[in-house]
């Protein structure tokens, strides 16, 4: 399925076209309206859908389309507004993320490589591991079997 893109609908009148641009994103909406010469005039209804849809809190208020021909305006600015508010919380989340790693680094266990932890063997039928214990070492007959072996 191919998608067209509509950018200049000429002398066509609004109510003819009326429907496509109800079908219009915001986007697409301000595209058509750049390159249609006296549309912006015509599409204010469509500015408060649009404005009603995108910023819910405006719901509660219930406003009323009042035909003011401001709605373009003043969904740009509320959507200003928003992306202000946006950069904003984003600014401070990466201060507190700088603060919160800041802080991570400096409680940080660094190890000391020159000291090593003493290495503990389990002792035979002892359940624990704490008490050091040398390894076992081979009979005379044990290294003569492993020496046979390695012929």
């Amino acid at each position: 399925m191919s998608t067209v893109v509509l950018d200049d609908i000429g002398t066509t009148p609004y109510y003819l076209i009326e429907s496509v641009l109800r079908k219009c994103n915001v986007k697409q909406l301000t595209r058509i309206e750049l390159h249609t010469e006296g549309l912006t005039e015509d599409t204010d209804e469509l500015w408060y859908i649009h404005t009603l849809n995108h910023f819910g809190f405006l719901r509660e208020g219930n406003p009323v389309y009042d035909q003011s021909g401001e709605w373009r305006s003043k969904y740009q600015a509320m959507k200003k507004q928003e992306e202000e508010k946006f950069a904003k919380s984003s600014a401070r989340l990466r201060q507190t993320y700088s603060q919160y790693d800041h802080e991570k680094q400096e409680r940080r266990v660094i190890l000391d490589p020159s000291l090593k932890p003493k290495k503990t063997l389990r002792q035979p039928g002892s359940s624990s591991w704490s008490t050091p214990v040398a390894p076992k070492k081979k009979s005379l007959f044990e290294k003569a079997r492993m020496e046979a072996r390695k012929m």
